[in-house]
């Protein structure tokens, strides 16, 4: 439910934050979530009457509190809860190798990796921890900061594996919508190959029409392969 407000959704940086939250309300209870931006309502400054500013108080109060009985409730707070073991590489303090390794270990990944090498790789990594830790960016950037002219393919397949873990459906259903809005009736002989490198370019792009149009007009394989039938599935007469 807090999740919507916070900037990221990666899975590190949301159990970070989720635990925060409930540390927060367990020293202060009158203490609101700073990232909620409530101040301004609740502001003295507004046009709003002393009766008005204590019922959107005690409205915003009454939200926040049953948004963490909702958390304490349904989320694991548990040593055992695999977030928990993966919220110290949200890159908020210097994590250590230990904790590296209860994420390995937890994301399944001990057998794909050379253990070894990934504790040689994270010395690498530790003299850049604390100036990457101080940076006010978010998770993936500060990731790859961290890794930026590395030799760290150990490390590297670790932090891609958990940035890539979706935290909630959003990612998944925006696919399916886009896969509905583009393989229509009137198109339904488009390939498979067609209908996915549409979605991957939707995705992943950050061209405005200009620019793609610009640089299509370099790509001579792109011109050709759109004008050709490749795209569509054509049935073989018997």
């Amino acid at each position: 439910m807090l999740c919507c407000y916070w900037r990221e959704r990666t899975g590190p940086y949301v159990s970070y934050m989720t635990s925060c939250s409930l540390s927060r309300q367990s020293s202060n209870n009158d203490r609101l979530i700073p990232s909620l931006e409530w101040r301004p309502v609740l502001s003295s400054n507004s046009f709003q009457t002393k009766r008005q500013q204590q019922s959107n108080k005690h409205d915003l109060s009454k939200f926040y509190q049953a948004a963490l009985n909702y958390l304490e409730k349904w989320y694991d707070f548990t040593d055992n809860n695999y977030q928990k073991k993966v919220a110290s590489l949200a890159l908020k303090s210097k994590f250590t190798f230990s904790h590296l390794c209860d994420a390995v270990e937890v994301l399944q990944l001990r057998g794909k990796l050379d253990m070894d090498e990934l504790y040689d790789e994270y010395c690498v990594t530790l003299p850049r921890q604390q100036d990457v830790v101080e940076r006010r960016a978010p998770v993936v950037e500060k990731w790859s900061t961290l890794l930026q002219g590395t030799n760290t393919p150990n490390l590297t397949a670790v932090a891609s594996f958990l940035l890539s873990i979706p935290i909630t459906n959003a990612s998944v259903e925006r696919v399916f919508s886009l896969m509905t809005a583009a393989w229509t009736d009137q198109r339904n002989r488009c390939s498979v190959e067609l209908i996915k490198s549409e979605i991957q370019v939707k995705i992943n792009f950050e061209y405005s029409c200009k620019e793609f149009y610009t640089y299509a007009l370099k790509e001579k394989a792109l011109l050709e392969a759109a004008r050709s039938s490749k795209k569509y599935k054509v049935k073989k007469s018997i």
